[in-house]
Parts: C-alpha cells; sequence; structure tokens
C-alpha cells in the first residue's frame, strides 16, 4: 500500500486521495462494462459499518449482498449453496399456502425460524442463478475467504483497500478507510451507479438491434385504425 499512501501523520497514514478518486473511476469503468455484458455483481461487505451503504446500494441496483457472514462455498460450491436458498424457496412456498397451519404449533415455528435464519444469511443471494461477474469487496482484509473464493473460480475483484492491507489479490483495488461510512457510501454509492449506466448500456443496445417488425415501427396509423374497426364490428 505504500505507492498509495500521501503521507503518515502521528502514526496514522493519509492515504492519496487523488489516486483513491482515479483507482475508483477504473473500477467502476470495469463494473459498467461488466453489467453491459448481462453480467450480475455482488457486494460484500459483513462490517457493521458497511451494512446500511450495501443494502442501499443493492436494493437501487439490483446487485446480489452479502452482508451478516460469508458461506464458505458461496463461490467455490454454489450448487450446495443453491439447494440451500432453493430450501429456502420450498418453505416459504409451503408457509404462503397455508400449509404451516396444518401442523402443530411447535413445529411451525421451527420452521419459520428456519426461514428467517436462512434469509438472514442467504437473503442477499436468493435470486443467484449462476456465479456474478464480479464482487466488490469491502475491507479486503476481513473478507479475505470471500476473495480467495473470487480468484480460484476466475470472478474478478474490486476492492476498498486500506493502509493496512495488501492489495495484491484485488484486480481493481480502490484504495480507502474502510472503517469510515461516508468512505464506504463514497465506494458504493458511485460502484452502484456504474452497474446501473451498464445495464442501461445493454438494455440501449439490445433496443436498438431489434428488428423493426417486432418493435412494430412499421405500423402507420391507419393500420392501427383499421385493426380497431374490425374488432369493434366484429
Amino acid at each position: 500500500m505504500k505507492s498509495y499512501i500521501f503521507t503518515q501523520r502521528n502514526g496514522v497514514h493519509i492515504i492519496d486521495l487523488r489516486q483513491t478518486y482515479r483507482m475508483l473511476d477504473k473500477a467502476s469503468d470495469f463494473i459498467s462494462k461488466t453489467a453491459a455484458q448481462g453480467k450480475k455483481i455482488m457486494i460484500v461487505g459483513t462490517k457493521r459499518q458497511a451494512h446500511d451503504s450495501i443494502l442501499r446500494d443493492s436494493a437501487r441496483s439490483g446487485a446480489f449482498y452479502v452482508i451478516t457472514r460469508w458461506l464458505g462455498g458461496t463461490l467455490t460450491n454454489f450448487q450446495t449453496i443453491k439447494k440451500r436458498i432453493d430450501y429456502l424457496y420450498n418453505l416459504e412456498e409451503r408457509k404462503d399456502k397455508g400449509e404451516f397451519e396444518k401442523i402443530t404449533k411447535k413445529e411451525s415455528l421451527k420452521l419459520e425460524e428456519k426461514i428467517v435464519k436462512l434469509n438472514r444469511f442467504l437473503g442477499g443471494i436468493k435470486e443467484m442463478n449462476q456465479l456474478p461477474g464480479a464482487i466488490i469487496v469491502i475491507d479486503v482484509k476481513k473478507e479475505n475467504i470471500a476473495i480467495l473464493e473470487a480468484k480460484r473460480v476466475g470472478i474478478p475483484i474490486v476492492g476498498l483497500v486500506d493502509s493496512d492491507s495488501n492489495p495484491e489479490n484485488i484486480d481493481f483495488p480502490i484504495p480507502g478507510n474502510d472503517d469510515a461510512i461516508r468512505s464506504i457510501q463514497l465506494v458504493t454509492n458511485r460502484l452502484a451507479d456504474a452497474y446501473l449506466e451498464g445495464i442501461n448500456t445493454a438494455s440501449n443496445k439490445s433496443d436498438a438491434d431489434m428488428p423493426d417488425e417486432i418493435i412494430g415501427s412499421d405500423l402507420d396509423s391507419n393500420h392501427i385504425e383499421d385493426a380497431t374497426s374490425t374488432s369493434v364490428s366484429d
């Protein structure tokens, strides 16, 4: 991290913010391109300071997220994780159908507790049917297992890297304070914006590639009036 340190005051490292913004721009560009390719992203940050920012920006962008605890095998053994997600969906479906009312209260409470627990750990990745195209990590030191799994399966990593962390395994390091809420907000907000920009790019490209006859651009008002009058007379 020496190359990202501006100076040191009273034993505290001061990060070079010019490099922070430059690296954040680079990471944002990568996230946007990833989304434009139709790939999803995952935001990982289990420290308390990161929870609100991750929840907010994941909700508005549609990104997957992990904020409670990283479950070993989430990326390297996803099929097993997917079985637990399917089990969660099954329990929720049974509850919605009223099946819990047909069993004892004790059994019903146990199943409801399972739903709460599974949602706590899997709620942010419930809709994940395949591995993400990238992961964003807040505090690369704390989320080391997630990083190792991502490297093992070849998923690029964007990471907020503090002065006491090693950026070696991070494809797109962003030097910054991973304990400060404002710093975390800056990163998650900017990357979520980039993700949404990429999604819009993909959507616009899809519309542009669509044949005219499919989107109905060759229909004029006379065709519409004829079709309407025919249906009324019938």
